[in-house]
């Protein structure tokens, strides 16, 4: 045994004197650990409760559990207590002695005949109460000595599922602790008493779809000189360079409610299609007053449009460079081509006042600021003049949604081509809303010429045109040209592997050239969301989900989505072969377990585990820096990769997957294990090697594949918390001194594992010493 363990057995001698006096001498508060474990839990079955709860309870103990006549107590919690310290909640006792053996199940209910009833299928022991046993959020207690001390315990919530909808609770892993994520509602209604907790085909929960933002409603022809049936129609145009747009269940509607469900067709990049009304039964307003929306699957806007005025006949309100205009060239599934009617002139006479009002085809709304930082009067619209002659706004309109009359220019005001005119708020008189607005431009004619929509601002941004479409920019420039801050540059980490039940990282590189304040919103396709530009996330269920990224600025969103497979874990051929648990020297230096990969692909062991130990406990070490098997290939852990110890008479030793469970184990055991003696699987059977035996003589395949080597695949999956090796001490440990006070018999010979040390160190004494060193 090593110099620095031996010295610290040593000085372990005094601490093993005082708690055993104190063992001796303090009544303990809770019995030790009996095996006993509390697994499925039946505790609002729907409708009425009482008569038909139930708990099951199981011996996980290598031996048979013997309980004398009226000791076995249950309790249901929150408990009280009189001035006196005794309990005010009835502790329920058996009047029958009840032996429970190894791995054996019974159930506790508060009425045996209902419960034999409605599970008829259940041979084994059942206990019944006379006390209604479960609320929705309750800790249940066993005791074994008329609930003065715990042998048994859980508290669940009505958080964990079930509550209801007639299936129990039930402990996944009957060996890990009692947390929500170890417990699942059962696959089947009723439950599963008597039997172990089984893996249920679920569904994957649906994952949310992020439908195209650049579908646009492009041109309305209302008021057809030919039949309206078979004239009138609605264009749409998908204004993606890339994206094909599938329109089912995507509609058209208009503001009384009307709707056109479009027909399952796809819409090709840079495509234009026509609906027309004697196939939609979609009918225009000729007189004006008409708002058409165009709504995606989930029933949000993704476009709409408005015109006040009549429509002429055969003139289409279409779109040209982000802005609408009366045209009398139709062209229905073409692009748009804007001519102004005939009877429009640039000089109209108004015949009340002699007044001349001059209209043009390419003033248009420019930039607006609904949401300034210094109070509403800093509010502006700005107009700007793209014609080749200077054009007098006398007799234009400015209006939003709401129901006042608007902004009407009384006075001469001209505006010279390629100039911009800002207004502002103590001037228009307009309150623009900070969300859900629109602004229109009429001509004298009162023509909508030009109009802006917004869902929600950005404060002290402004909402700007750029000659295609609307962004928002934090560089306001009333009266100048528009400035835009650019996009932000984004690069999403590639997820090459994700599992169900364990985490996944997520990671993305972003950039912006004016600032570096930006903000980070996963949407993961089940229900949640982190803000971390680095995150991790865990899937309780497989299949595929959409996971989105959204990354915005001080003004623009940036949005990318992908498809993400959830898959179960695989588990790899892997098995333990040697280990070496008595090196000459340092233990710590010169412990070995050697892992073989049986598998063609290589094996990333990052976030998996070597659990050792000795008798009841067994601790877990994960695996903390980068060990990959190649195909094929034996390769030996030591402390340098995992920070375990092994025992030198007789111990247990697992390979953990990340999902918790086994790979493989060994145990070995032996009087005297001299040093550098091997314990090495030859042929399927386990064997004691010589330490002067040649290598061959102990491993019969050797690897010759490299680190990394091979082809396929590189199975691996995240730890939820990694450890690095910098957390760990290569000296005497707490296991160590575990391992010692077992050799002496401080505590029962058990092969019980505990995969969660350290979980009850109260119950242990032995544990509570070793804690301390």
């Amino acid at each position: 045994m090593e110099g620095n363990k031996r010295k610290a057995l040593f000085a372990l001698g005094a601490l093993v004197a005082t708690a055993i006096g104190i063992f001796c001498y303090a009544k303990p508060t809770r019995a030790a650990d009996s095996g006993l474990i509390i697994t499925e839990v039946m505790y609002n079955p729907g409708g009425t409760n009482k008569g038909y709860e139930w708990v099951e309870v199981y011996n996980s103990a290598p031996a048979k559990i013997s309980i004398p006549k009226n000791s076995l107590g249950i309790i249901d919690e929150p408990e009280e207590r009189d001035p006196d310290g005794k309990l005010k909640n009835t502790c329920h006792t058996f009047d029958a002695e009840l032996a429970i053996d190894p791995g054996e199940f019974i159930i506790i209910t508060d009425n045996k005949i209902n419960f034999q009833s409605t599970h008829q299928h259940y041979t084994g022991k059942i206990l019944d109460s006379v006390v209604e046993l479960l609320d929705s959020g309750d800790t249940i207690k066993l005791s074994f000595d008329r609930c003065s001390t715990w042998e048994a315990e859980l508290t669940f919530s009505s958080s964990w599922g079930t509550n209801g909808n007639g299936r129990t609770l039930e402990k996944i892993n009957l060996t890990e602790a009692d947390t929500e994520e170890n417990w699942q509602e059962s696959c089947d209604i009723g439950g599963t008493p008597g039997e172990a907790s089984k893996e249920c085909e679920r569904t994957s929960p649906p994952s949310k779809i992020t439908y195209s933002k650049n579908l646009k409603i492009s041109e309305l022809l209302p008021n057809p000189s030919d039949d309206e049936g078979t004239g009138e129609f609605t264009e749409i145009y998908n204004a993606d360079p890339q994206e094909i747009t599938e329109l089912s269940d995507w509609k058209l509607e208009d503001k009384t409610g009307n709707s056109y469900p479009l027909p399952d067709i796809s819409i090709n990049p840079d495509e234009y299609h026509s609906f027309y009304r004697n196939n939609s039964s979609f009918s225009l307003n000729n007189t004006g007053g008409e708002t058409i929306f165009l709504k995606n699957p989930d029933g949000e806007i993704v476009d709409q449009i408005s015109y006040s005025e009549s429509a002429e006949e055969d003139c289409s309100f279409a779109l040209s460079a982000g802005q609408f205009f009366w045209t009398s060239v139709l062209t229905p599934n073409k692009e748009n081509v804007i001519k102004a009617p005939e009877s429009d002139g640039k000089k109209a006479a108004n015949a009340k006042t002699g007044e001349t009002y001059q209209s043009a085809e390419n003033v248009y709304l420019n930039e607006i600021l609904p949401n300034p930082k210094d109070g509403s009067d800093g509010e502006y619209i700005e107009i700007a003049n793209g014609d080749t002659e200077p054009v007098d706004l006398f007799g234009w309109k400015i209006k939003d949604t709401s129901k006042s009359k608007g902004y009407q220019f009384k006075d001469h005001i001209t505006i010279n081509p390629g100039e911009y005119l800002a207004i502002y708020r103590p001037d228009f008189k307009i309150a623009l809303n900070n969300s859900d607005e629109s602004v229109y431009l009429y001509n004298p004619k009162n023509e909508i010429t030009s109009s802006v929509s917004f869902a929600k601002s950005i404060e002290n941004s402004s909402y700007n045109f750029d000659g295609k479409e609307w962004k928002w920019s934090k560089f306001l420039t009333p009266g100048k040209k528009n400035k835009f801050d650019s996009l932000p540059k984004v690069k999403i980490k590639k997820i090459k592997y994700a599992y169900k039940d364990l985490y996944a990282e997520f990671s993305v590189k972003a950039e912006d050239k004016e600032t570096k304040n930006l903000k980070y919103i996963w949407n993961f396709g089940d229900g949640k969301k982190s803000t971390l530009a680095k995150t991790t996330h865990k899937y309780l269920a497989t299949g595929k989900y959409i996971v989105t990224l959204s990354v915005s600025d001080d003004s623009q969103t940036v949005e990318k989505s992908f498809s993400l497979e959830v898959k179960k874990f695989p588990r790899p051929d892997l098995e333990i072969v040697k280990i070496v648990p008595n090196p000459a020297g340092s233990d710590a230096e010169a412990e070995t377990i050697d892992l073989k990969n049986n598998s063609n692909k290589k094996i990333d062991l990052t976030g998996w585990k070597i659990a050792t130990g000795s008798g009841e406990k067994i601790f877990n070490h994960p695996i903390s820096s980068e060990f990959i098997l190649g195909p094929n290939e034996t390769k030996a852990v030591t402390r340098e990769f995992s920070k375990f110890s092994l025992n030198n008479n007789a111990g247990k030793v697992q390979l953990v997957m990340p999902d918790g469970k086994v790979a493989d184990s060994v145990e070995y055991s032996k009087e005297k294990i001299i040093e550098d003696e091997a314990y090495a699987k030859i042929n399927g059977e386990w064997k004691w090697f010589d330490p002067n035996a040649q290598e061959e003589e102990i491993l019969t395949e050797e690897s010759s594949g490299e680190d990394g080597a091979g082809d396929g695949e590189v199975l691996g999956a995240m730890d939820e918390n990694p450890l690095t090796a910098a957390q760990y001490d290569t000296h005497f440990t707490s296991e160590d001194a575990y391992i010692f006070l077992s050799q002496i018999s401080f505590m029962r010979d058990r092969q019980e594992i505990n995969y969660t040390p350290a979980s009850n160190p109260s119950s242990n004494i032995a544990y509570l010493i070793a804690s301390l060193i």
